[in-house]
């Protein structure tokens, strides 16, 4: 029993690194969509004010095709991010699932190790007193 502990407390010690990590991962790709969103909106902003500063029909004309994409991009840009923040939010409750439940075996093989340890004290205590009433 004492080895299948160890060896289930070292799986889900495993299980919480791997979660760590893929959170991580996660939150990686979340703020790179975040910045990829920013990114298209700042893009916009600067064509607006490009085509603002300028009076001529072309630069209207082609600000005119040119926004529809933009807000594709965005569009595509907040879905991206929003997929990502999902994904990070399910990383975030797989690790603690993870953690949970390393700690919860973490627990068990604390409980077993005093109670260990309380037994070697006890048959200790046992060998005193015997040997404290052979001699005494």
């Amino acid at each position: 029993m004492a080895r299948a502990l160890d060896t289930l407390l070292r799986l889900r010690k495993l299980e919480a690194d791997q979660a760590r990590r893929a959170l991580g991962e996660a939150a990686a790709r979340e703020t790179a969509a975040r910045h990829a969103a920013d990114q298209a909106r700042a893009a916009r902003t600067l064509e607006q004010a490009a085509a603002a500063g300028d009076a001529s029909d072309l630069v209207a004309r082609a600000f005119a095709d040119w926004l529809p994409a933009s807000a594709r991009m965005i569009e595509a840009a907040d879905a991206d991010c929003e997929r990502e923040e999902l994904a990070a939010t399910a990383a975030r409750t797989a690790l603690a699932g993870r953690k949970a439940a390393f700690e919860a075996v973490e627990s068990v093989v604390a409980e077993r190790d005093v109670a260990a340890r309380r037994r070697l004290a006890r048959r200790a205590q046992l060998v005193l007193d015997e040997l404290g009433q052979r001699l005494g």
